[in-house]
């Protein structure tokens, strides 16, 4: 016999409650809150429940790691590309970079316009 399982997608910014985050941890309800009060799953508590976000359920599975690991190797990748296209090119890595860091603040600063 095979057990069809349902998958759920945890959203990032979502916020979940206790019986929620159980279902999609596959815990009970009061397991989950045992290990909130331990200290072993982040969340906030408002009046007398408690609130978890997506983003920290995922990270009891190594997720965030796992993403900062997938950008810089997406990075790195695209850097050697910009190396291999710019030395076709007479361009030299020291205006590659100059230019990724120019592409950075900019990037801050529309940031902090739109804050």
């Amino acid at each position: 016999m095979q057990i069809q399982e349902k998958v759920v997608e945890i959203q990032e910014r979502a916020v979940y409650t206790t019986a929620e985050a159980a279902q999609i941890l596959k815990l009970s309800p009061v397991t989950v809150e045992r290990k909130i009060r331990r200290g072993e799953i982040p969340a906030t508590k408002i009046g007398r429940e408690y609130r978890l976000l997506g983003r920290d359920m995922l990270s009891l599975f190594g997720w965030e790691e796992l993403k900062d690991n997938m950008w810089k190797k997406k990075f790195k990748a695209l850097l050697n590309e910009m190396r291999t296209e710019g030395e076709r090119k007479g361009i030299n890595e020291e205006d590659i970079l100059k230019t990724i860091e120019e592409l950075r603040r900019e990037e801050r600063d529309k940031a902090k316009g739109s804050n």
